[in-house]
C-alpha cells in the first residue's frame, strides 16, 4: 500500500471500532434494563415469601399467601408482565441497532468511493466523480448478503433473544434461581446477539467499502483513466489461505481474481470466502505498477518496505511459512497468557522453557533471514566487517554538520566533532574503543581512555576513575563520546554508564559514519536489567532482525532513547 491507501484503510478501521463501541453500549444498556425488571420480579416474590415466614400459623391469611406464592397463575401473570417489558426494551434495541448500523454502512460507501479518488489523485489520475446514488443503494441494500434486509435480520436476532430471555426467566422462577444467577445467564444470551451484530458490521461494511472502490474504478475507466485493480490481503495468521495466495495479484477492472471474486467481499462469493474478510481492494495507475512499495505487517504492526515485487514475493513466502506461523502462534499465546501485547513485558514474563522455545522459533524463522531484511540503514552497513573508517567522509561538510546543532555552544560542537574524528582515526581498522569526556561548558577534554587494551569495550584507568569522582563531587557537566567499530547503536551498558558516570548525554560514533546521541536515563539501570536487554538484542539480531528495529523494540520497553544525527551536504 502507498501512504494514501494506508490512510484510507486506517479511517475505515477507526469507523468500525467506533460503531462496535456504540453497539456494545446499546446492548449493555438493554441488558441493564432487563436485569432491573428481573430483579423487581424477584423482589416481589421474595417479599411474599418473607411475609409468609413472619405470619402466625393460625393466621387465616397465611394459607392464601402460600397459595399465591405457589400459584402458577401468579407466576404466569408476572411472566407475562415481564415479557411485555422485555419486548419493549428489545424492540428499542432493534431500532437503535438499525439506526447505528445503517448510518455506518452508508458512510462505508461514501468513504470507500471518496478514498479511491483520493488515492487516484496521488497517482496522478486527476479525476473528480460524483457518487452515483443508485449505485450506493445497490451496494448497501440490493447486493447485501443479508437476504431479507438489515432491519429484518436484526429483528431475527431480537426475536430469538426475546424467546431465550423469557424462557430463562420462567426457569428461574420455577427453580428458585437467584437474581445473580439469572443475570449471568441473560448476559450470555445478549452476547450472542452482539456478536452477530459485529459480524454484520464487519462483513457488510467491508463489502460495501470494496464495492464503492470498484464503482469508482469503473467510473474512472469510463472516463479514460488507465487503471487496474490489486488484491491486498491482511498479513497475519488469521487470513484465509486462498486470500494469501493472491496477495498483490493485479487484474483488469472487469476481470475476476484467480479465487473467482471480483473484489474482497464480493456478494457473489461463497460465505466462507467473504464473511469476516479483512482484505483490501487497491487501485493502481498502470504506469505505477511495479517498483518499490510498502506493506503493513498485521503481526508486527510495522510498515515493511520492498524494493520490488520480487523481493516482496520472497518475504510473503517466508511470512506464510510453517516456521513463521509457529512463531506467531507462540507469541500470541504468550500475549494471552500474560495479558499484554507489550512485547517487552511478554519477554520479561516468560519462564525459561517458554523463552527457550521463543528463541528457537525466532532463530529458525525465515522472515528474519530473508534477503529483504538486509542490514542497510541510511545508506550504511552494519556488521563485523564495518571496522574500516572512510577518512574522506568524516572530513566532509556533511559529516561535520551532524555535530553543528548538538548544543547551543558552537565551540563545544566543534570540539566534539574534532574529538570524534580523532577517535575514529585512532581506532580505524580495529575492534578497539576510545572514550572521551568533554566539558559541556567550554569544549575542553576533561578525561580520556585511549589504550584500554580491550576489544569492543573499555577498561577505566585509575586516572579516569578519579576524574569521574570529580564529575560527581564538583558537579562538572560532561558528555561522554566513544566509538563502536561495527557502527551499532548505544548498548544497554552505555546507558547504564551514562547514568552512573553522570553524563549530560552520550555520543556513539560508528566506524560506518553513523553518529548516535543517547539520553542519560533518569533512573539507573542494574547490571541484571542491562544483561537482560543484551540477551533480547542478541536473539533479535541473531535472527536477522533490522538493527535499529531491534534496539528500538528493546529500548522502548525500558524508557531508553537514542537518535541518529543526520548531516547536510550543504
Amino acid at each position: 500500500m502507498n501512504r494514501r491507501q494506508r490512510l484510507v484503510q486506517e479511517q475505515f478501521l477507526d469507523r468500525e471500532e467506533a460503531i462496535i463501541k456504540r453497539l456494545n453500549s446499546v446492548y449493555a444498556q438493554s441488558l441493564k434494563d432487563i436485569n432491573a425488571k428481573v430483579k423487581k420480579l424477584e423482589f416481589n416474590i421474595k417479599g411474599l415469601t418473607e411475609q409468609y415466614d413472619w405470619m402466625d400459623d393460625d393466621d387465616p391469611e397465611k394459607a392464601k399467601v402460600k397459595s399465591k406464592i405457589q400459584s402458577k397463575i401468579y407466576q404466569k401473570q408476572y411472566q407475562e408482565q415481564l415479557q411485555k417489558q422485555v419486548d419493549g426494551i428489545l424492540n428499542q434495541l432493534q431500532e437503535k441497532q438499525y439506526t447505528n448500523i445503517a448510518e455506518y454502512l452508508d458512510e462505508c460507501y461514501s468513504d470507500g468511493f471518496v478514498g479511491t479518488i483520493f488515492d487516484m489523485h496521488g497517482q496522478d489520475v486527476p479525476l473528480m466523480m460524483p457518487i452515483d446514488q443508485e449505485s450506493m443503494v445497490r451496494a448497501v441494500q440490493t447486493d447485501s448478503k443479508i437476504s431479507n434486509g438489515l432491519y429484518s435480520r436484526l429483528g431475527e436476532d431480537v426475536n430469538l433473544l426475546k424467546r431465550k430471555i423469557t424462557a430463562q426467566v420462567s426457569r428461574a422462577i420455577s427453580t428458585g434461581m437467584t437474581y445473580a444467577q439469572t443475570a449471568q445467564q441473560l448476559a450470555g444470551y445478549t452476547k450472542i446477539g452482539m456478536n452477530n451484530s459485529k459480524r454484520i458490521v464487519r462483513t457488510e461494511g467491508h463489502r460495501i467499502q470494496c464495492t464503492a472502490a470498484m464503482d469508482a474504478c469503473y467510473q474512472a475507466k469510463e472516463r479514460g483513466a488507465d487503471v487496474v485493480k490489486q488484491w491486498s490481503a491482511f498479513l497475519d495468521d488469521r487470513t484465509r489461505e486462498s486470500h494469501w495466495n493472491i496477495h498483490h495479484q493485479i487484474r483488469e477492472i472487469e476481470e475476476p481474481f484467480s479465487n473467482g471474486l471480483m473484489f474482497p467481499g464480493d456478494p457473489s462469493g461463497r460465505p466462507e470466502e467473504v464473511i469476516n474478510c479483512r482484505c483490501a481492494l487497491l487501485q493502481r495507475a498502470r504506469w505505477a505498477v511495479g517498483g518499490s512499495f510498502t506493506e503493513f505487517n498485521g503481526f508486527t504492526k510495522q510498515i515493511e518496505e520492498f524494493e520490488s515485487p520480487e523481493s516482496y514475493d520472497e518475504f510473503k513466502k517466508a511470512f506464510f511459512s510453517k516456521e513463521n506461523r509457529s512463531y506467531m502462534t507462540h507469541v500470541e499465546n504468550m500475549q494471552k497468557k500474560y495479558k499484554t501485547k507489550d512485547f517487552r513485558k511478554v519477554l520479561d514474563a516468560m519462564d525459561d522453557r517458554e523463552y527457550k522455545r521463543y528463541s528457537n522459533l525466532l532463530e529458525s524463522n525465515p522472515v528474519y533471514n530473508a534477503k529483504s531484511e538486509r542490514e542497510r540503514q541510511y545508506g550504511v552497513m552494519y556488521g563485523d566487517k564495518a571496522v574500516a573508517v572512510d577518512l574522506k567522509y568524516i572530513s566532509s561538510p556533511e559529516y561535520e554538520s551532524k555535530f553543528s546543532t548538538l548544543t547551543t555552544n558552537a565551540k563545544v560542537n566543534k570540539s566534539v566533532c574534532e574529538t570524534a574524528k580523532e577517535i575514529l582515526e585512532h581506532c580505524n581498522g580495529t575492534d578497539y574503543e576510545d572514550l572521551y569526556l568533554i566539558n559541556t561548558a567550554d569544549g575542553s577534554i576533561f578525561a580520556k581512555v585511549t589504550d584500554s587494551g580491550r576489544k569492543s569495550g573499555i577498561i577505566y584507568s585509575d586516572e579516569f576513575k578519579s576524574k569521574l569522582v570529580e564529575v560527581k563531587e564538583q558537579g562538572v557537566s560532561v558528555l561522554g563520546i566513544h566509538n563502536h567499530p561495527q557502527g551499532t547503536p548505544p548498548s544497554p551498558n552505555d546507558f547504564r554508564k551514562a547514568h552512573d558516570n553522570g553524563y549530560t548525554f552520550g555520543l556513539v560514533v560508528g566506524h560506518n559514519g553513523q553518529v548516535y546521541r543517547y539520553e542519560t536515563p533518569t533512573d539507573g539501570l542494574s547490571v541484571a536489567v542491562s544483561e537482560a536487554m543484551d540477551r533480547d538484542l542478541g536473539v533479535f539480531l541473531a535472527g536477522g532482525m533490522d538493527v535499529d528495529r531491534a534496539f528500538e523494540l528493546v529500548y522502548n520497553g525500558n524508557g531508553l532513547k537514542y537518535t541518529i544525527l543526520e548531516g547536510s551536504e550543504t
